[in-house]
């Protein structure tokens, strides 16, 4: 919540996947922002979305790197490849990645973060620890 906040206008364009996390499909109307959906499969968010939806000026992408909710989708290497080439033409993008999963999904990370200039990669520790626990590690 604070990044998209912190980096974006109300009426801004925040790609979301589809189907996605239903908090963050609530939060971004919440924050006056606009959610173009963008395709997912088993690799992650589909790729010519992505592209589609830069183009067309979205300043934010929101991605779930493993564990994806509701598809259980991982972001596979090949697929991190081809998102990266696409981010680094759009340089402006705030890319936010949620890991969610890290602790409890024994998957390989393929992280996106540091293809564009501003981002935030975040880890929750409510799945590995109990759903009490409302602490997250952020960076970016």
């Amino acid at each position: 919540e604070r990044v998209l906040a912190a980096h974006l206008r109300p009426g801004d364009a925040v790609a979301v996947e589809d189907p996605g996390w239903g908090s963050v499909l609530d939060l971004v109307p919440a924050l006056g922002l606009h959610a173009v959906p963008v395709g997912v499969d088993d690799e992650g968010p589909l790729v010519a979305d992505v592209e589609r939806v830069l183009r067309a000026g979205a300043r934010a992408l929101v991605v779930t790197d493993r564990a994806q909710n509701p598809t259980g989708a991982s972001v596979s290497a090949d697929r991190a490849r081809e998102l990266k080439a696409v981010l680094a033409r759009h340089p402006s993008v705030l890319l936010i990645e949620d890991d969610h999963g890290h602790a409890i999904v024994d998957l390989p990370l393929h992280p996106l973060a540091g293809t564009t200039d501003h981002w935030a990669f975040v880890r929750s520790a409510a799945k590995a620890y109990g759903p009490d626990l409302r602490v997250a590690v952020l960076t970016g």
